[in-house]
């Protein structure tokens, strides 16, 4: 009897411990908080409730460390299953080795072919390296009430009229409202590393020289764009330092660029004290373009992840039409063509669309003005240059720093790391 007992005891330990073998496979995943943290929680928890084989850890990172944290641990070969990464993807996962095509972790063609033409950013040799969940570009907010206060019926439609309204309406009001501020200037510094290309670009510049793949600023296109950003605090039209999203809320600012987050972020959409002295509108065209920013939030998973196949079901979930937060939260630009989606996933999204359709009209026809190829150039050098347009475009926006010095400061940084 006693050695039943014992047999019947081992056995059941046996089964036990296959069946803890046999409970679900632990994923890592690292994200930036592009949505509210308990949004993420519950989405997350959300697939986790629906599986038995496979279970998430979150961890959402903070803003201003968080792409750095992630970069670093992927690198040294401990980082997460799956982790955030910009649109447009970084050169140096790339050369690394460090991205797992989504083609070998059990995505289809036809799952892939619901996206935009956008996801070619995110491609490399015909291969998938990461799922896109929002696109954004750069938008003109205007205050409404305030350009109607002082004449004006309309956005400015180039550069020259912003100019000129932002200076009209800071003289006229003897300063107590900005006509127009840049984002990074403000108290966003690391926005100038979207409103500065924007600007280069709708000069006809490009961060890359594609040819001889070096760093490019040091032009006569980055040199007339630094010129015209700098000149809205040497002819004191702004001032840098007071922030361009509060003071729009408060209506110490008329103008500022940036992308679409703020309309949700900051309330202006949902603020009954904000109805009706608000609007975006395509940015003002430059002397080449009207183009801009363009870029977004993707999820990769990491090339060194023992469960492949694991992390891909969980990102055809997490990345699917099905999934509107993204859109819902920020005005996140659809990721899909939705003409090629399924009729619910189809009528789920254009339902949101129709919500505001005035603000999403503006916000796609800037989408289509933008060149994706931003999002590529943007991949050379990324670090660096992120790092060094924050000094140097910064010192010539306080005066401290020539254009000149500074287009030739960035452009010798960038091309050390990338040689």
């Amino acid at each position: 009897m006693k050695k039943r007992l014992c047999w019947l005891v081992v056995i059941l330990v046996l089964s036990f411990s296959s069946l803890v073998a046999a409970k679900a496979v632990t994923l890592d995943l690292w994200i930036t908080p592009f949505a509210p943290r308990e949004e993420l929680f519950d989405l997350v928890g959300e697939f986790n409730a629906s599986q038995e084989d496979i279970e998430i850890e979150l961890n959402v990172l903070d803003w201003g460390t968080g792409r750095e944290r992630i970069r670093q641990a992927v690198a040294s070969g401990r980082g997460p299953d799956l982790f955030f990464i910009g649109t447009g993807l970084d050169q140096s996962y790339i050369d690394a080795n460090l991205l797992l095509p989504l083609e070998d972790a059990g995505f289809t063609t036809e799952e892939l072919a619901v996206f935009n033409d956008l996801i070619e950013a995110n491609r490399v040799s015909g291969k998938t390296l990461a799922a896109p969940l929002l696109y954004e570009t750069y938008v003109l907010f205007y205050r409404t009430d305030i350009l109607a206060d002082y004449g004006y019926e309309t956005p400015p439609a180039d550069w020259a009229e912003l100019k000129s309204m932002a200076a009209d309406i800071t003289e006229r009001s003897n300063g107590k409202i900005m006509g127009y501020q840049h984002k990074g200037p403000d108290d966003h510094l690391n926005a100038i590393n979207l409103t500065w290309p924007t600007f280069l670009y709708q000069a006809g510049g490009q961060v890359v020289d594609r040819e001889s793949m070096t760093s490019s600023l040091d032009t006569p296109e980055g040199r007339e764009a630094l010129e015209y950003m700098y000149s809205f605090y040497q002819d004191k039209v702004s001032t840098v330092g007071p922030s361009a999203s509060a003071g729009f809320r408060e209506g110490k600012v008329a103008m500022y660029i940036f992308n679409q987050t703020p309309i949700h972020s900051e309330e202006y959409a949902f603020d009954p004290e904000m109805e009706g002295k608000w609007a975006v509108a395509p940015l003002p065209m430059g002397p080449i373009n009207g183009g801009g920013y363009v870029g977004g939030h993707s999820v990769a998973i990491n090339a060194t992840t023992k469960y492949p196949q694991e992390a891909g079901t969980f990102l055809r979930w997490f990345a699917s039409p099905k999934q509107t937060l993204w859109i819902e939260y920020g005005y996140g630009i659809p990721v899909f063509d939705l003409d090629k989606l399924d009729a619910d996933s189809k009528a789920d999204i254009q339902a949101i669309l129709d919500q505001d359709p005035d603000t999403w009209a503006a916000i796609l026809e800037q989408l289509n003005r933008c060149d994706p190829n931003y999002m590529v150039d943007q991949r050379y050098g990324n670090a660096a240059r992120s790092d060094a347009q924050k000094r140097y475009i910064m010192g010539v926006m306080t005066g401290d720093l020539s254009i000149e010095k500074a287009l030739e400061s960035i452009d010798r940084e960038v091309n050390q790391s990338i040689q």
